[in-house]
């Protein structure tokens, strides 16, 4: 059967715009490539329970979830890691990427792929405790691998921060503020931040920041880490209402209940190197105790849950880079500074919030660099940096004796340089 060509010019349209229709909805829309981050803290302290036996059963888990990129925690033995390499390898993972610094005792984090790296490093953090403390021999800090994937580099970061001393919470499941390593994790939030900046490629398009920070939503530290680096959680973008624990007296391992202490990060960049990321999916995993013939029973394959993400990956050409921080040069004047100095109040408002926040960030800086990690202005840094809302107009930060003494000394030396 022919059309005749007397057919009226607007059934002729009508027909083309159904064909053009039909051939779009049968034509599958390809769907974006993804990267699967896992964040998992393997419990592998020379003390722990059972670790041989459950460090054999860890590969399975891991393959069981496919991840693009592994960020382990406390894999601080050699044996230990070619423990779970050699099981991912048997299992038919494709592992192109193991990294773990050489120290003496290991770092404890371990990065693992399926890409091979461009680049692999690590850096300590400057800040490490007391010197009397046992945190001077863990060798915390920063890993980093350039991981090369079919959608161009990552740059891939995986660390291990200060752990908290004392509850996070009493019986009644409140809060509890504050302990005596607070002022040091506070600036290991900001050094993370200072080694992303230093390690990551200026061209990326993103980053991605994986591991056992040992803070949790509810502590100031873990508020101080998102404003500081300008980072997302990838899983509170997703389930902003939601906050299952990674380490909480449900497994049987866990001492303290302590929240969600592990966290996959991320930001994207203006660079135009590599994907830029979307989180479609991002939950707790590894929960399931798993049977260990040699006990006759199931048990945890940690003390700590893991934490699993999905990134869809999108060209920088097609999304948008996060948008930048409002910018405080040229606003740090006298007049915000000094009647905190004599007042003890510091008061933030939309106007003078750039001039603080950049006061904030150097008093913090300033003690990493010195070292003063017991500085008393660190607290009040961390609120200044950490505590504004954009629902609130004004936020008001108070300051003891030693604090406005300490902060009229900063000045001066500050004006001095």
């Amino acid at each position: 059967m022919k059309f005749s060509r007397s057919l009226n010019p607007l059934l002729r349209l009508g027909v083309l715009a159904f064909g053009l229709a039909w051939a779009g909805g049968v034509q599958a829309e390809e769907p974006s490539p993804t990267f699967q981050v896992l964040t998992y803290n393997i419990w592998g302290v020379f003390n722990a329970q059972y670790r041989e036996l459950r460090l054999e059963q860890i590969p399975a888990a891991i393959i069981a979830l496919n991840p693009d990129a592994v960020c382990l925690e406390e894999c601080f033995r050699w044996r230990d890691l070619h423990t779970i390499t050699n099981g991912l390898r048997e299992l038919g993972y494709p592992l192109e990427t193991v990294y773990q610094k050489e120290l003496r005792y290991g770092s404890g984090v371990v990065i693992l792929s399926r890409y091979p790296a461009e680049l692999l490093e690590f850096e300590p953090f400057r800040i490490k405790g007391s010197f009397y403390s046992y945190e001077r021999g863990a060798g915390r800090g920063v890993a980093h691998a350039r991981l090369q994937t079919p959608a161009g580099p990552v740059d891939f970061f995986c660390t291990h921060a200060m752990p908290r001393m004392n509850l996070i919470f009493d019986e009644q499941g409140n809060y509890l503020d504050g302990d005596p390593k607070q002022d040091d994790r506070l600036l290991q939030m900001v050094e993370i931040h200072q080694i992303v900046e230093r390690r990551r490629d200026p061209q990326a398009a993103s980053v991605i920041v994986a591991g056992d920070f040992n803070v949790s939503p509810e502590m100031l530290e873990y508020q101080l880490l998102l404003r500081s680096g300008d980072f997302h959680s990838s899983f509170d973008e997703l389930h902003p209402d939601e906050n299952p624990s990674t380490y909480t007296l449900e497994n049987e391992f866990a001492t303290v209940e302590a929240s969600r202490l592990d966290h996959i990060l991320f930001r994207n960049e203006p660079g135009a190197l590599g994907p830029r990321l979307a989180q479609i999916e991002s939950r707790v995993v590894i929960k399931a105790p798993a049977p260990i013939p040699k006990l006759g029973r199931s048990i945890p394959l940690s003390d700590h849950y893991g934490l699993f993400t999905v990134f869809a990956l999108r060209s920088a050409a097609e999304t948008a880079p996060d948008a930048e921080p409002p910018s405080a040069q040229g606003r740090q004047v006298a007049e915000y500074y000094l009647p905190a100095v004599q007042s003890g109040v510091i008061e933030i408002v939309p106007e003078n919030r750039g001039a603080w926040e950049a006061l904030a960030l150097a008093v913090l800086e300033d003690a990493i660099r010195r070292g003063k990690h017991r500085s008393p202005l660190i607290r009040p840094a961390a609120e200044i940096v950490a505590g504004w809302s954009e629902a609130n107009n004004v936020q008001r930060v108070a300051l003891d004796p030693e604090q406005q003494k300490a902060l009229e000394k900063f000045l001066a030396r500050s004006s001095d340089r």
